[in-house]
């Protein structure tokens, strides 16, 4: 059953790393910057099945992985907060 949060919660997830990628304090590189737009993308996508059908969570599983990489390849985590 789909609910109206896992829509919201995708939406906001997608507004925060529009956010990181916009502010760019930590000084992202170019590979970590194409990831989170990627990441994005993968989010988007998991959308397109329309308000009324699921989500498809194996493609925000992807976008998940691709985000864990991006901040686990920073090597100063704490300029993000």
């Amino acid at each position: 059953m789909l609910k109206s949060t896992d829509y919201q919660n995708i939406d906001r997830l997608i507004s925060d790393i529009r956010t990181i990628l916009s502010e760019n304090r930590c000084s992202l590189s170019e590979e970590e910057k194409v990831q989170l737009n990627d990441t994005i993308s993968y989010l988007e996508n998991s959308k397109k099945t329309g308000n009324k059908k699921p989500i498809d969570w194996s493609i925000v599983m992807k976008a998940i992985k691709l985000l864990l990489k991006v901040f686990l390849d920073l090597d100063d985590f704490s300029n993000i907060l």
